[in-house]
């Protein structure tokens, strides 16, 4: 009998040894991938990580030296780092999917926990009591970590959500089927793999939780870079690119049936090299992020798209309802990129020229922009400043690759003083 006490005695130190050396071969994997990034501690989520692994180093570390201390003391410190180790990979994936929790609350919440179990442990002095309630508080907490971690990537639609949410569902797991060994009295032996289990089940979280940073991370410049692909890095408006896939998406194929007008103006910023010589390069881009934030500030009875098609070019692309007045809508526009911009001490008065149509068929985008653009002439010929609208009907999606040639545009001016 005494026997079988120090086998298992020293099945568990081999078993917490092995946990241990995971852990540290995950931290450090974790340190030479992110040597240079841990300034970014607000958004990465590396020293919550870091926290983690040495919560539960510390946790797998002090259970080896139980003999050490005095027994109640040393269990209820292991228990406290393992949630600590818990509580601090929730804290990281959150700050991973960009969503910081507030620390001090859950630093509070952790310490209230602990001091319940340490309760337990020192005042009841009952094994059981103290294995019972870690692990219901460890199960609880892993099943809403993981619906937390689960609906934050789902939102952002990120495609390794089960990664991020997997770790706590499977501490969570292993906790309760402790639990369930405990309410049937199971005998010790039992007891011991499942808490072997336990061990391993978070060394494995932490490599996890590692692999899931690096994902993420790579994640992020995927979608920077997509990002960066179909936006102007000045304003942060579609490019042509942006343009190109809207008119290859376009018309819908339940267009008809969403009674809608779709409104096309090609916006030109008058006199903008002159803007450049007198302020400089600087002031002239700003004068362009102004516009494009009074485009993006612009009221949208539906849906728009805007895209910076060239130097001081723009260009709206705007769904209204079919009964919206589209020439006091247009009037609105121009009345807003008119403002004046103040800088400093100085005010520039810009000047912008619109060219426009509308339609309540489903016509081609290229078809739409050149007649916009037609427009848009006709308003630089007026003297700029003013908008002006095409008006011929445009042919249907369902027609020849080839329109007819556009009939000669109506002006309707609105100007700037």
């Amino acid at each position: 009998m005494h026997g079988d006490s120090i086998n298992m005695k020293v099945d568990l130190y081999v078993v917490v040894s092995i946990a241990c050396i995971f852990v540290v071969v995950s931290l450090l994997i974790l340190l030479v991938d992110n040597r240079r990034r841990f300034a970014e501690s607000r958004t990465t989520g590396l020293p919550e990580l870091v926290a983690a692994h040495i919560f539960f180093i510390l946790g797998t570390g002090i259970l080896s030296l139980n003999e050490v201390f005095d027994f109640w003391i040393s269990a209820s410190l292991v228990t406290s780092a393992v949630m600590g180790g818990i509580f601090c990979g929730y804290l990281s994936i959150r700050a991973l999917l960009g969503r910081p929790a507030w620390r001090r609350g859950w630093l509070l919440c952790w310490l209230v926990l602990s001091a319940v179990e340490a309760y337990v442990a020192v005042g009841l002095n009952e094994i059981k009591a103290l294995l019972t309630t870690s692990t219901v508080i460890n199960t609880v907490l892993g099943v809403y970590f993981a619906w937390d971690c689960w609906k934050l990537a789902r939102d952002q639609s990120f495609e390794g959500r089960t990664l991020l949410a997997l770790p706590f569902l499977v501490i969570a797991g292993t906790y309760f089927g402790r639990l369930v060994l405990m309410s049937l009295n199971a005998p010790r032996p039992s007891l011991l793999i499942a808490t072997a289990a336990i061990t391993y089940v978070l060394a494995f979280s932490a490599f996890v939780w590692v692999f899931a940073a690096i994902s993420m991370r790579a994640y992020r410049l995927n979608q920077r870079l997509d990002w960066a692909a179909r936006h102007d890095p000045l304003t942060g408006l579609g490019n042509r690119r942006a343009l190109a896939e809207l008119s290859r998406q376009w018309p819908p194929e339940n267009w008809v049936f969403l009674e809608r007008k779709v409104i096309c103006a090609c916006i030109d910023l008058d006199h903008f090299k002159l803007i450049n010589d007198t302020y400089g390069h600087e002031v002239g881009d700003f004068v362009l992020e102004t516009i494009a934030r009074r485009m993006r500030g612009l009221p949208q009875s539906i849906e728009g798209h805007m895209f910076r098609i060239g130097g001081d070019e723009f260009l709206l692309w705007q769904q209204v309802k079919p009964n919206t007045n589209v020439e006091r809508y247009v009037g609105q526009v121009l009345a807003c990129l008119c403002a004046d911009i103040h800088l400093n001490e100085s005010v520039i008065r810009p000047s912008v020229s619109i060219g426009y149509c509308d339609s309540e068929l489903a016509s081609p985008v290229d078809n739409m922009i050149r007649r916009a653009d037609t427009a848009l002439y006709r308003s630089k010929e007026s003297g700029r400043g003013c908008f002006s609208r095409h008006v011929d009907e445009p042919a249907p999606a369902t027609a020849s690759a080839t329109p007819p040639a556009p009939a000669p545009a109506t002006k309707s001016t609105l100007r700037i003083v």
